[in-house]
């Protein structure tokens, strides 16, 4: 654990994983927060748009699509009350029909 309480191997491998996607031009770039507690880990990767040279900061402003609301959601209820973890994912809070 890094003084911040978290890893710094994991926050490295994030980012080698988020830069690859971003690298494969599979997104412009992206936002990612991670945080344990207080400890609160932001990095910006990319750009705004492919066809728009500007660099993505951490302010950056998203819009949420109607179909992401959701999965934002039940991300962040899950996360908040605990159940989602690393080895089970988000699948371990999406309720089965």
């Amino acid at each position: 654990m890094c003084p911040a309480g978290l890893s710094k191997t994991r926050l490295k491998r994030m980012d080698r994983i988020l830069s690859g996607h971003v690298e494969r031009k599979e997104m412009p770039g992206l936002v990612a927060l991670v945080s344990r507690g207080e400890d609160v880990h932001v990095e910006a990767l990319g750009t705004l748009t492919f066809n728009n040279p500007a660099p993505m900061s951490r302010d950056t402003i998203f819009r949420i699509a109607s179909l992401a609301k959701p999965v934002t959601r039940r991300h962040t209820d899950c996360g908040s009350q605990g159940r989602s973890r690393r080895r089970r994912g988000l699948a371990a809070c999406w309720p089965t029909h």
